[in-house]
């Protein structure tokens, strides 16, 4: 069903005026009944919008964000505004633009150097952001922390503020999630031991004590939060017994879901690797606080029962790293029994890992034979690559079938398992995927050609994929074949490379071309610098950037590119929130959109809807226990445009919403001005996409599906409807 095609709204002409520039010269709206625009207050009345104090201000502030640039400095001026709704969103605005600005100062720097405190404009953002902090309102101060993590605050900073007690809770929480945001690789010692006492993350004794204190004191939020920042800021890798910690809310009965999924996550990151010497001779083990190896499994396997499947595929994939044999018979059990599809590949997964380095390789076998039956193809693809990596060689016919099946999830799949053949086995079936009619099939037969390039300056695998780069007419294909070559790129390619130039204007052009130059940049030799030179006045903004930054790197010094405003936001919302339905081959999806935090999102993506762009689309890419995507025409994740047109794209509509569960979000590539149609949906909270990544809606129903949905998977219909 399309949406009706109506005359435009206030909303949808104020909308248009935030085009970015480089669509209005080759776009020019006829707006009439018939032409298709799906517009705001035709959809139905939903959730209320926030009415605010001070609509003016708002309003300023909103356009300043979908602007981009803040030229005037208004924004420093705005975060002294009168109402606390207006200098709280001028905080987030002005967290979200530093974080562009790092992200294009940041194309300069050369490997292993780190961002420094130099730039005058960030520097007087963070200034103006530390006032902010102490601002008398709750909301404010928490906006400020939030957006100085973005700017690169200090960890001391952060400790001492959470520690400090502030008297918001949505202070202290916006605080937790900002050591999200810290980079593991530059804690020192110190740092690290601050932000373990800080978090309340204490080595837990043997037997199990857990910590009554920090769970009473934080919320749900808090715990999982915790659970999450000691994983991403490494505070357990190294501290003996660091997986109990993990496994103690794993198993602990009064843990929530989501602090269960990441303290799975966090054993999965901790535990140690079985080793057969200790096993047969415990007194080896120095720590007597520590479980021996065998009772590492017998931990891990006591939790394999948990109702979520996103906890036991993460307790999966801690025992295919484990790696004890005596698992074997739990891993069987639950590659014959579990609902999850992704828990059952995972334990294909793991028995084929345990085979070929730990266990019995046939009994082994003999568990994943059952799996060529499964009813699921990505639990069958799996079981065809485990076998491949059992068997080598003895799997060639198997993978001969397999690539000539008539599904393009298997034919990459059969791709992945040749990996696992010889050369000469090898070689036949890789070439003939890399022209496989499907670009997932042909892209992943070039990826796994690209790892078997040596470091032979005649190597014969890397002058063919030169070969394929320059006769290569699939522009997805051509941008996977730079991003695989790129390590082996020679000053011979300069040619090769230079042929894939002046397809801006096609889908994921300006992202092949981008690509190009920064190989080119890597290359630097005088001829591949005179391209990226060239580059600087390429129409496009990221290009210019792309290449300063190169040239930067080759201590080239040319001024900044110039960064244009991408127009006006909207002056008026609707009063409700859109309702659409997703139909897929496992269910029915139903998103709720926010289209006052991302109209142009909002906007495009309806549209599509109303025009049938996503009936028969698959979902390419399904990380479990992270997101599922999809919505991509090509089917290989190389695809996007918008409603205007295939080669465009939406610029940053960056909001606070976080990144829940079911959140409905946009994809994209490094550029942050390269939203499509392309859609993902998340798993779980994953805090290190917010402010990053555009929120544009979140799931209402429908849970159930997003859980079951594969590779593959297919998007039949989707329909604006009048209400839940």
């Amino acid at each position: 069903m399309r949406i009706p095609h109506l005359f435009p709204s206030a909303a949808l002409l104020a909308a248009l005026s935030v085009i970015p520039a480089g669509c209005v010269s080759t776009w020019s709206p006829d707006l009439t009944p018939e032409n298709g625009l799906a517009v705001f207050d035709a959809l139905p009345q939903t959730s209320p919008i926030a009415v605010h104090a001070d609509p003016e201000g708002w309003a300023e502030v909103e356009r300043i964000r979908l602007q981009g640039v803040d030229p005037d400095g208004r924004l420093v001026e705005l975060l002294e505004h009168s109402e606390a709704d207006v200098r709280a969103r001028a905080a987030f605005t002005i967290g979200s633009l530093g974080w562009v600005r790092l992200e294009r100062l940041g194309l300069r720097l050369k490997e292993g150097e780190t961002e420094d405190d130099s730039d005058l404009q960030v520097q007087t953002w963070k200034k103006a952001l530390g006032n902010a902090a102490e601002d008398v309102n709750g909301s404010v101060r928490s906006h400020a922390i939030d957006a100085l993590s973005r700017l690169g605050v200090s960890t001391r900073e952060l400790v001492a503020r959470l520690t400090a007690g502030d008297s918001s809770s949505q202070v202290a929480m916006t605080t937790l999630r900002a050591f999200h945001r810290l980079d593991a690789s530059l804690l020192a010692d110190e740092e690290r031991d601050a932000v373990c006492e800080c978090l309340g993350l204490r080595p837990p004794g043997w037997p199990f004590e857990f910590d009554n204190e920090l769970d009473s004191a934080w919320s749900d939020q808090a715990l999982w939060s915790s659970l999450f920042a000691a994983q991403r800021l490494r505070l357990r890798d190294r501290t003996p017994g660091g997986e109990l910690y993990y496994l103690s809310h794993v198993l602990f009965e009064g843990s929530p879901s989501t602090a269960r999924v990441f303290a799975a996550a966090g054993v999965r990151r901790t535990i140690a690797p079985y080793d057969s010497d200790v096993a047969e001779k415990p007194d080896l083990v120095l720590d007597h606080f520590a479980p021996m190896p065998g009772e590492y499994r017998i931990l891990l396997e006591s939790a394999l029962s948990d109702s979520d499947w996103r906890v036991v595929y993460e307790l999966v994939g801690a025992l295919e790293l484990h790696g004890d044999p005596a698992s074997v018979p739990a891993l069987a059990g639950l590659r014959r029994d579990h609902s999850s599809a992704h828990v059952r590949a995972a334990s294909v997964k793991a028995l084929a890992t345990i085979g070929s380095k730990n266990g019995d390789r046939s009994v082994c076998a003999t568990e994943i034979l059952g799996a060529n039956m499964d009813p699921s193809m990505t639990v069958r693809v799996e079981a065809l690559v485990a076998f491949a990596s059992l068997y080598g060689d003895e799997v060639e016919d198997g993978i001969r079938e397999a690539m000539s099946s008539t599904s393009p999830t298997m034919r990459a799949g059969a791709a992945r398992a040749a990996s696992h053949l010889d050369g000469a086995a090898a070689m036949p079936i890789l070439v003939r995927l890399a022209a496989d009619p499907h670009p997932r099939a042909a892209g992943a037969a070039y990826m796994v050609l690209a790892s078997k390039i040596s470091e032979e300056p005649d190597d014969l695998i890397r002058a063919m994929l030169i070969e394929h780069l320059v006769a290569q007419d699939d522009i997805g294909l051509k941008l996977g074949l730079v991003m695989e070559l790129g390590p082996h790129f020679t000053a011979d390619d300069v040619g090769a490379l230079a042929s894939c130039l002046g397809r801006s204007n096609e889908d994921i052009g300006v992202e092949l071309e981008f690509n190009v130059l920064q190989a080119l940049g890597a290359i630097g030799t005088p001829e591949a610098l005179a391209i990226v030179r060239a580059g600087l006045k390429h129409p496009n903004e990221w290009i210019q950037w792309v290449c300063w930054g190169e040239l930067m790197q080759h201590d080239e010094v040319h001024p900044e590119p110039t960064v244009a405003s991408k127009g006006g936001g909207p002056e008026v919302l609707p009063s409700g929130r859109p309702i659409v339905e997703v139909y897929t081959s496992k269910g029915t999806l139903t998103f709720e959109l926010y289209p006052e935090d991302a109209p142009l999102h909002v906007l495009s993506f309806l549209e599509l809807v109303g025009r049938g762009h996503y009936n028969g689309l698959d979902f390419h890419r399904v990380v479990p226990n992270f997101v599922i995507q999809g919505g991509c025409p090509r089917g290989d994740g190389n695809g996007g445009g918008t409603w205007l047109g295939e080669a465009e794209a939406l610029p940053a509509e960056f909001n606070p919403r976080p990144y829940a569960r079911g959140v409905l979000g946009m994809p994209r590539y490094q550029n942050p001005d390269s939203n499509g149609s392309q859609i993902f949906v998340t798993h779980r909270p994953t805090p290190h996409l917010d402010g990053r990544y555009v929120v544009f809606g979140a799931l209402l129903q429908g849970f159930d599906v997003l859980d079951e949905i594969e590779v593959g998977d297919r998007i039949h219909s989707a329909r604006v409807v009048a209400g839940e």
